[in-house]
């Protein structure tokens, strides 16, 4: 409900926190490809926000879910 709200208003800030908070979500039940797709929304977020901080954030998180992805593919 708030992800759509967010995205229809377009309050980056909040869309920023749906989004990377559902790709933890989706990381820890193994839904890795799900997580990456979210991460990549919230790193749009944050460049459009010109928040470096979560920008990092967002870059450190796929980097978590992108080297989980790897292995689980090998």
């Amino acid at each position: 409900m708030s992800y759509c709200i967010s995205r229809k208003h377009r309050l980056f800030e909040d869309l920023y926190r749906c989004q990377y908070n559902l790709a933890g979500i989706y990381q820890r039940t193994g839904n890795l490809s799900q997580a990456l797709r979210h991460v990549e929304v919230a790193i749009k977020c944050a460049v459009k926000m010109k928040d470096k901080l979560a920008e990092r954030e967002s870059l450190i998180l796929k980097g978590k879910v992108g080297s989980e992805f790897h292995v689980t593919a090998n």
